[in-house]
């Protein structure tokens, strides 16, 4: 996805989660926001998709 794109849609999301009502009903949903950077998310992406192929090769799942 083009920087400019990440960029604008990570500040929209930002601005959104930091809206007062936002915050509200997200809280009272039982939501916890931990806001990160897109950076962070992509890390976060690939350390899973490595825990998990490990999960997947080691259960012997297939896909049919």
């Amino acid at each position: 996805m083009p920087k400019q794109a990440v960029t604008a849609i990570h500040s929209a999301t930002l601005a959104a989660l930091n809206a007062q009502e936002v915050k509200e009903r997200l809280f009272n949903s039982g939501v916890e926001v931990r806001p990160s950077s897109p950076q962070e998310l992509a890390a976060l992406i690939e350390s899973e998709m490595q825990k998990w192929a490990k999960v997947v090769k080691a259960s012997g799942a297939r896909v049919d």
